[in-house]
């Protein structure tokens, strides 16, 4: 990269802390673009009646579907949220493993899904406990629909899809995504707030925009 470096006339990053942190490493002819969302829905989810918690992933170890299976297990015994469910969509390698490990009969595992949008907007709150994350496009998927997302921190671009505290929860550990999600289930003003404010924040992300972006990098008229 670096022996091209004087011989590209610039480099796109899909991401602004990607941009910056390749900035740092001497590409200073850097910009960036985001990925847009890939589908238009007018529709809001009605999160205050859905009661659904939801997760569309990869079942995979670097998901730690594990682990939120094991944080959905502690907050359904407390009786104040047996109305709601736990719904995780996907395939892969860790699906038996984790099927395994569900106890609860408000958890279930539902294979994969070529019609998220439907699922997203019968959900209430999109769940991420990822590791380490590039820039998932599920977190915009479920913002498009009107569904905020309690996450684990998850890498550097964390802070560019979550607006912590406004369409959603940045949580540093098992205990605060806990605390948060019971938080976020138990006051409807809340989600519902979180709810329009992840419908405004997608607009950056919609196609139309970075098409402009494109237009506006490229120089186009």
């Amino acid at each position: 990269f670096m022996k091209y470096q004087n011989k590209i006339k610039g480099f796109i990053w899909l991401s602004k802390t990607i941009m910056e942190s390749a900035i740092k490493f001497g590409f200073t002819n850097s910009t960036y673009i985001y990925n847009a969302v890939r589908f238009k829905e007018e529709r809001r989810a009605k999160v205050t009646k859905n009661k659904k918690l939801v997760t569309i992933s990869r079942i995979s170890s670097e998901k730690r579907i594990d682990l939120m299976i094991e944080i959905l297990e502690e907050i359904f015994k407390d009786k104040k949220f047996k109305d709601w469910d736990l719904e995780i969509y996907g395939e892969g390698e860790e699906y038996n493993n984790v099927k395994k490990l569900i106890k609860s009969p408000q958890i279930r595992m539902m294979g994969s899904t070529d019609k998220p949008q439907e699922v997203l907007l019968t959900s209430s709150i999109n769940l991420n406990t990822s590791d380490f994350e590039g820039f998932p496009m599920s977190i915009l998927e479920a913002y498009e629909c009107g569904v905020p997302t309690v996450s684990l921190e998850f890498g550097e671009a964390v802070t560019e899809l979550i607006d912590d505290k406004k369409t959603g929860y940045i949580c540093k550990n098992k205990e605060e995504f806990i605390r948060k999600l019971k938080l976020l289930m138990s006051d409807e003003a809340l989600l519902e707030e979180m709810s329009i404010n992840s419908k405004e924040f997608i607009k950056k992300f919609k196609i139309d925009k970075i098409v402009k972006d494109w237009i506006k990098l490229f120089n186009v008229k």
